[in-house]
């Protein structure tokens, strides 16, 4: 829960940024399952979050990892 005005911020996988990070990120999809993983390999998590009623949705950093594009989020639960 959070109160109206509160900040929410996820790190999670995002859309890769290169083939490379796609290729890496095959090791995750095989452990949680690509259905699982569909909607961060197509870049669709901030449009999840604005369609659960957060503003300001923004994804505010990514980094290269061994297993792919980790990236950061933030939104705000509107007041």
């Amino acid at each position: 829960m959070l109160r109206p005005g509160g900040q929410f911020h996820v790190a999670d996988w995002g859309k890769a940024e290169n083939v490379l990070m796609r290729a890496l990120f095959v090791s995750i999809q095989l452990l949680d399952g690509f259905s699982n993983t569909r909607d961060n390999v197509t870049g669709k998590l901030v449009e999840l979050f604005e369609g659960a009623g957060f503003v300001e949705v923004a994804r505010k950093r990514t980094f290269s990892t061994l297993f792919g594009t980790m990236a950061l989020y933030s939104a705000v639960k509107p007041g």
